[in-house]
């Protein structure tokens, strides 16, 4: 069972220091990912091995299903597809579009795709275009294409139930850790 802040960190390779949330959402992320999922000889602890193949597995298949905030280009629905055009290999995104308008779309216009991040990530190898399709995706999930993606902020984007419930109290000193950093942060201040 996962636990909100409770992160399998990488402590090797190129994503060293990331989690697997995070490594998703970087360019060469997913392809990083499906190669570290195959190669057992990394870890020495059976339980280890098979806690990341999971993990790996339930990211690429949250991945599929994150939830959209950004609006179609009506402003009245959240989107649900894009309208892609694909040029030698390459996806690039044109537009956000409702289930309504991705009707409305004319013949001579690129098909609208559904907004799933495993599958658009998956089929694209160039770099470049990695970064901008998750460039794009950030608008989706975040409304900030810029937005740093930091631990917390991937665990919330993949695993929101972790947090639609109030954090739980320290056993010791019986406090949320943002209250512990709030109390410090105002001893800091008054300091």
């Amino acid at each position: 069972m996962r636990n909100r802040g409770n992160y399998f960190v990488l402590w090797f390779g190129e994503f060293k220091g990331k989690t697997v949330e995070q490594i998703i959402l970087l360019p060469g992320g997913y392809q990083y990912l499906l190669g570290l999922r195959e190669k057992t000889e990394l870890f020495s602890d059976r339980n280890q091995r098979f806690r990341l193949k999971q993990l790996i597995d339930e990211v690429f298949m949250r991945g599929e299903n994150l939830p959209v905030i950004a609006k179609c280009r009506c402003g009245d629905k959240i989107a649900t597809h894009t309208s892609v055009v694909k040029d030698e290999d390459r996806y690039i995104f044109l537009e956000l579009l409702c289930d309504d308008c991705k009707e409305n779309v004319p013949p001579e216009k690129p098909r609208p795709l559904p907004i799933k991040l495993a599958s658009l990530i998956a089929t694209n190898q160039d770099l470049a275009t990695q970064t901008r399709l998750l460039r794009q995706f950030k608008y989706c999930f975040f409304k900030n294409e810029k937005e740093r993606i930091t631990k917390p902020t991937a665990q919330k984007l993949f695993f929101p139930e972790l947090y639609s419930q109030p954090e739980p109290p320290d056993q010791n000193t019986g406090q949320t850790s943002s209250q512990v950093k709030r109390d410090q942060l105002s001893l800091f201040q008054l300091a």
